[in-house]
């Protein structure tokens, strides 16, 4: 059993579960059920790990300052 800490609330998760999801960029954390179900309320609908999350502000904003 595989057990890690929620990226969002920390709450203690258990991998093996159904209601955990991985960060879609580096699938390494985990997002209770709760969470995840807020994180998909606005667009565009990314489940980021914090690290990942910074990497995708960054491109974004690199993206940006080219148009």
């Amino acid at each position: 059993m595989a057990e890690t800490v929620c990226g969002n609330c920390d709450k203690m998760l258990d991998t093996e579960d159904f209601d955990v999801e991985p960060c879609q960029d580096c699938g390494k954390w985990h997002f209770c059920e709760k969470c995840a179900e807020d994180l998909k309320k606005y667009p565009p609908h990314l489940i980021l790990c914090q690290s990942c999350e910074i990497d995708y502000e960054d491109a974004m904003t690199e993206y940006d300052d080219d148009f």
